[in-house]
């Protein structure tokens, strides 16, 4: 989902490369990995396909799949069992969902921001895109630092991010810049 098709002609500024010449640490060869070949559309639409989509499909499917594929509560002898499990099977019912949700989200947010990071041409503006379509959160609020520090990043990842970005001219995430 990540990786694009390796009959793609790439452009690095000076190089010309396919999109198939990796290195060994697997990623593209040239400045930094930086390819600058998705349009901002591109990189919008897959982070709503990869990331906004099944968040979705989780957390709602999660709360109306039990109503879809059970035609009615199934009859289950209550003898013996507290009547105080009832409000515990809601509270799942109604949490679980949103929890296996936000792991999905945690873990898929920094693999499209890579990937973006790594084929745009203009970081700024599909940063600026993926907020409105929220698919990122806004650093520059508080609520938005919040949602941005539950992202579940590997080592690895942030260390090829630091790399992008120092490629990019970009400043580290979470700096403060002053023009």
């Amino acid at each position: 989902m990540w990786s694009d098709s390796s009959s793609e002609l790439v452009s690095c500024h000076w190089n010309t490369f396919r999109a198939d010449s990796r290195g060994e640490d697997g990623r593209m060869s040239g400045q930094a990995g930086i390819t600058g070949r998705a349009s901002n559309l591109r990189a919008i639409s897959l982070g709503t396909l990869s990331v906004n989509f099944p968040t979705a499909l989780i957390w709602f499917g999660g709360w109306f799949a039990p109503a879809l594929l059970l035609p009615q509560p199934p009859k289950v002898p209550i003898d013996g069992v507290p009547e105080t499990w009832r409000p515990l099977v809601i509270v799942c019912w109604l949490a679980v969902p949103p929890a296996a949700a936000w792991l999905w989200w945690a873990f898929s947010v920094p693999k499209w921001r890579l990937w973006a990071l790594e084929h745009s041409n203009d970081w700024g503006a599909v940063e600026q895109s993926a907020i409105r379509n929220n698919i990122i959160s806004d650093e520059s609020t508080i609520l938005g630092r919040l949602f941005s520090s539950t992202e579940i990043w590997s080592a690895r990842q942030r260390a090829h991010e630091a790399e992008l970005r120092r490629a990019r001219g970009l400043p580290p995430r979470g700096s403060v810049c002053n023009p």
